[in-house]
């Protein structure tokens, strides 16, 4: 197939006479095999968007084709996508096999024709010895497995994902995300992924779409949205920041608000020019006082201990700016002490 495997262009759906624009998306391309997530905060319209997608939800205006094929008139059941949501949804009467079994039946294919499928959907997922057990004998985690084998059983074109990790606890959510992006490698079928949560997204995509105000402020590589975000509010709500204001003067250095002229690895500016200025809280390195001929004076207002890591808050001038230093290099620093603050100019990032 030449062209994108997915494609919403033009697509819209509003609310309350068109005041709420619930979602814009005026091209939106996935290929084939890939593995997208749609990352906003609540009322964005990453959900309005895959509610869409499967079918669920009427658009107002614009097309959506999978594989060529135009779906505003397919009905969600003949669409052949999997959806797996938050909520895991199983029958808390059938088994697991069972409720694996029950879109093959919806389909017409008999319980014998079907078992080599549902045995291999359910040890996709590491659950082949669970087949005769109900839901509530299983635990959260092992009921998301069972809800993933239910899509996977099918064979479905395009499988669609919900926040389905958002109710497990930190060590478990982080295992379903390597055992779902080791399913994607194995099985090659291409995977939406809606959710809230940034370190989810930049783990487990191979691209992720920002979501605002129903629109996509950006898409791109995690790689892309982290360090060469487009917009002030994808650099805010992708990961931890300082967002400083800047004017260029000349082509290779920056005056920038409450810390002075910031010189530039790679001049390309007009003078006058005025950007967003990012600084990642990682690149900024912190030296005891009198230490260092580059960077700025600092005090440590605070420090927050993460184990590993320390979040701190310094006062640059009249600035409060953010650090991420490994707890190794915090031995020597405590909040009120006075410090040297130096980034490398090659990492920081200019919006606008």
């Amino acid at each position: 197939m030449n062209g994108p495997y997915l494609e919403l262009a033009g697509a819209s759906k509003s609310y309350d006479g068109g005041a709420t624009q619930a979602m814009d998306i005026p091209s939106l391309t996935i290929a084939k095999g890939e593995f997208v997530s749609l990352l906003g905060p609540s009322g964005s319209g990453k959900t309005t968007t895959l509610m869409a997608i499967a079918g669920f939800l009427k658009i107002d205006k614009g097309k959506i084709l999978l594989n060529g094929r135009s779906l505003e008139t397919v009905p969600p059941h003949k669409r052949n996508i999997g959806v797996v949501f938050q909520n895991y949804a199983l029958f808390p009467h059938l088994t697991v096999e069972e409720n694996v079994f029950y879109p093959l039946r919806m389909r017409g294919e008999t319980r014998s024709a079907a078992q080599s499928k549902i045995d291999r959907a359910l040890d996709m997922v590491g659950l082949s010895g669970a087949a005769g057990r109900h839901p509530r004998q299983l635990s959260g985690g092992q009921q998301q497995r069972v809800a993933l084998a239910r899509t996977l059983v099918f064979n479905p074109d395009l499988i669609l994902l919900d926040e389905p990790l958002g109710a497990l606890d930190k060590n478990l959510r982080e295992h379903m995300q390597v055992e779902l992006r080791k399913i994607h490698r194995d099985l090659g079928v291409t995977m939406i992924y809606v959710t809230h949560d940034q370190t989810e997204a930049m783990t487990m995509s191979d691209r992720i779409a920002v979501f605002t105000n129903g629109r996509i402020d950006q898409i791109g590589t995690p790689d892309q949205i982290y360090h060469r975000p487009a917009t002030r509010f994808v650099a805010s709500f992708v990961g931890d920041s300082n967002i400083l204001s800047g004017t260029a003067i000349g082509e290779d250095r920056l005056e920038v608000d409450g810390l002075g002229q910031m010189p530039l690895t790679n001049p390309s500016l007009t003078g006058g020019q005025t950007f967003d200025v990012l600084i990642r809280p990682e690149i900024i390195k912190l030296r005891p006082a009198g230490q260092g001929t580059t960077g700025h004076d600092a005090v440590i207002e605070d420090s927050i201990n993460y184990g590993e890591s320390h979040l701190v808050l310094l006062r640059v001038g009249d600035r409060s700016l953010r650090a991420r230093m490994l707890s190794t290099d915090m031995k020597h620093l405590r909040p009120g002490d006075k410090c040297r603050a130096e980034w490398d100019p090659a990492y920081v990032h200019l919006i606008g």
